[in-house]
């Protein structure tokens, strides 16, 4: 739409710089790897935008019917019979296209909770992997769909972490745009779809309130799960641990070293959200997987070079990236982290490229890990690979996003050691006193990691330098947290012999927890974890 006498365009003056959000993000990733994306017509978006298309589309009839004409080809061409360029010319196919009647700054006239149920069985039952969401602002009517498909594409455990439409929609927010939702019937009708209380009022940019970017501020969790446990850092020191409100560990609480002045802060996005580009610059690449990785999933780190691009990927990864490119646009975090790994390879030479360490496995592909896949790109079905689906703990049954579980060793009833499992942050605390290690330290001007596992000499340790979008920057494990993290009240032990009970104890160099759990064993009395 054109306004003034210039001819300029209102869309002319936006750009991902001056609106709140920009393009078709990804918003967020279900148990089983259905991908949500979402956007609005006048901030860059549109499923027509997307390539590959999404398998679903779905938004306001006149919004999403403004992809069609993007799709025809309307060069034409006479007496070119037998030219290779016609072919090209080709016009494309939508995919399934759900045209909504859905009035600006309102609901869905017709689509009830019964739609929004047999929709989420349709997508399973189609095979559908990719939705975008979309209106004219990305906002209100955006947010519903989001809220709406969240809700009932999820499990029923993950659903425990949304006690009402408040907090459901605040979870949106805050991997999408602080504006998703924008008036009290919207919120209400979140509400009726999804089942839930409304809760408390949301904050609007428009309607109910005033809004300001301070105006949504983080709420304490009323229900706190494996799909939502924050992860807490010492503002002065080392000390990073899951929060734990029975160990009084909660943000803002004085950290656990008793000689430490330090609070403990939030820093789960940072670590953990590997959705949102607002921490792009301290996000981590998984080279195997070519896909964004959190820092509790980072196993192998080694240095960057052309050479383990071909190791990974063989000759043709330059083709095997351009076609990332294409599915993983530059506004997504993970289209930003493959440009940034591109730029990084961009000189051939491997001897005048700076040492740089980066993520050579994570708990996705790791072989040593009892479940691992990799990707092999050079078939188009694994393009649409994601390793963000989410995985079973394997030390109970509680599914969550791998992004939020670490590592263990399950050690069996004949104290043999298995492989590697993924342990949610539930199991983790019930080892008790157990914090986080950084594997990554500092060494004179570069940064060295340690093994994941193994007694490893420290010279052999690789170094080099942090790039930013690229590598990793705490690659954490878990560990038996230090004396001077540890309750003083607790009795001390001279030997793991002492501790009986359902853990195990094994250390690989003193530093390492290397195992955990019997399969069928319970708690004696007067057992302490130290």
């Amino acid at each position: 739409m054109s306004y003034g006498t210039y001819g300029h365009t209102y869309n002319a003056y936006k750009n991902e710089k001056t609106e709140c959000h920009w393009g078709n993000p990804l918003v967020f990733t279900t148990h089983d790897g259905i991908e949500v994306y979402a956007g609005g017509s006048s901030r860059g978006g549109g499923w027509w935008k997307m390539e590959p298309l999404p398998d679903l589309a779905m938004g306001p009839d006149n919004e999403v019917r403004k992809g069609y004409s993007s799709l025809e080809v309307k060069t034409k061409f006479k007496n070119m019979d037998g030219w290779s360029c016609t072919e090209h010319l080709v016009t494309r196919e939508p995919p399934a296209v759900l045209e909504m009647d859905f009035p600006d700054y309102n609901v869905p006239q017709d689509c009830f909770k019964s739609f929004w149920e047999s929709i989420a069985i349709d997508i399973r039952e189609k095979g559908i992997k990719t939705i975008h969401c979309m209106c004219m602002g990305g906002h209100g009517r955006t947010g519903i769909q989001l809220a709406c498909l969240r809700w009932h594409l999820a499990t029923e455990e993950e659903r425990k972490a949304w006690p009402d439409a408040y907090t459901l929609v605040m979870d949106i927010r805050s991997n999408y745009c602080n504006s998703a939702v924008e008036a009290d019937s919207q919120q209400t009708y979140v509400a009726e779809m999804c089942g839930i209380p409304r809760g408390e009022n949301l904050s609007f940019h428009k309607g109910y309130g005033t809004y300001s970017q301070s105006s949504v501020t983080k709420k304490k969790k009323t229900v706190i799960t494996a799909h939502n446990r924050g992860i807490l850092e010492c503002t002065s020191c080392d000390f990073i641990s899951y929060e734990d409100k029975d160990d009084d560990l909660e943000e803002g609480d004085f950290c656990w070293d008793h000689l430490c002045h330090g609070k403990l802060e939030d820093v789960t996005d940072m670590l953990v959200d590997r959705t949102s580009t607002k921490h792009v610059s301290s996000s981590c690449l998984c080279l195997t997987t070519l896909d964004v990785t959190s820092e509790l999933n980072v196993m192998e780190v080694g240095l960057l070079s052309r050479q383990l691009m071909v190791d990974l990927h063989g000759e043709d990864w330059p083709q095997v990236m351009q076609k990332l490119f294409n599915q993983h646009k530059k506004t997504s975090l993970r289209g930003k982290l493959l440009r940034n790994l591109n730029k990084a390879l961009l000189d051939e030479d491997d001897d005048n490229r700076e040492d740089i360490l980066v993520c050579i496995t994570d708990t996705t592909c790791d072989e040593r890990m009892s479940e691992h896949s990799k990707p092999d790109y050079s078939k188009k079905s694994d393009l649409k690979f994601t390793s963000r689906g989410f995985v079973e703990c394997g030390f109970c049954s509680t599914k969550a996003s791998p992004n939020r579980m670490t590592y263990a060793h399950n050690v069996k009833s004949d104290n043999t050691v298995g492989k590697l499992k993924h342990m949610c942050s539930e199991c983790a605390l019930k080892i008790g006193d157990m914090e986080f290690e950084a594997r990554i330290e500092v060494d004179g001007a570069l940064h060295m990691c340690q093994p994941v596992i193994g007694d490893v000499d420290e010279d052999d340790w690789p170094r080099g330098h942090l790039e930013d979008g690229i590598s990793p920057n705490y690659a954490l494990r878990l560990r038996q947290r230090r004396e001077q993290n540890k309750p003083t009240s607790k009795q001390k032990y001279d030997s793991d012999d002492d501790l009986s009970g359902k853990y195990t104890v094994d250390y690989s160099d003193d530093k390492t927890l290397d195992a955990l759990m019997y399969d069928e064993v319970t708690f004696d009395d007067g057992v302490s974890w130290i």
